[in-house]
């Protein structure tokens, strides 16, 4: 798994509204979407 990569799932999950970055934190918004999500 590369930086960019990594960055760019949590971007998508971001933009779903599974997760929320704030600087180094995530916080989770949706536990049971985020479990099922595919990535």
């Amino acid at each position: 798994l590369t930086q960019e990569h990594f960055s760019r799932i949590l971007h998508e999950l971001s933009e779903k509204g599974l997760i929320v970055v704030e600087g180094r934190r995530i916080h989770i918004r949706d536990v049971d979407a985020l479990r099922t999500y595919d990535l």
